[in-house]
């Protein structure tokens, strides 16, 4: 569907206010907490080990070209965004 000059900016200035009653009233974006590099601020040759210990989480990472594996970490290797 083709839309007027006039249509587009009516689209854009609806979206501008959309946007802005959101921002007045959130203090953080998720995209401000996460990304695909780094999430968690675990290293990625970290592998974890197969015996849980107490107070572990389950980490899941890659185990070659086409799968992957789960081990246990210690929380502390978590340095970014643990409380998500």
């Amino acid at each position: 569907m083709k839309y007027s000059k006039s249509q587009r900016k009516r689209i854009l200035n609806t979206a501008i206010s959309i946007i802005e009653k959101i921002r007045a009233k959130v203090n953080s974006f998720v995209y401000e907490m996460v990304s695909a590099i780094d999430t968690f601020g675990i290293p990625s040759k970290v592998r974890g080990h197969e015996e849980y210990t107490e107070g572990d989480i389950l980490l899941v990472h890659s185990d070659g070209a086409n799968s992957s594996k789960t081990s246990y970490i210690s929380r502390d290797v978590v340095t970014k965004n643990a409380h998500l």
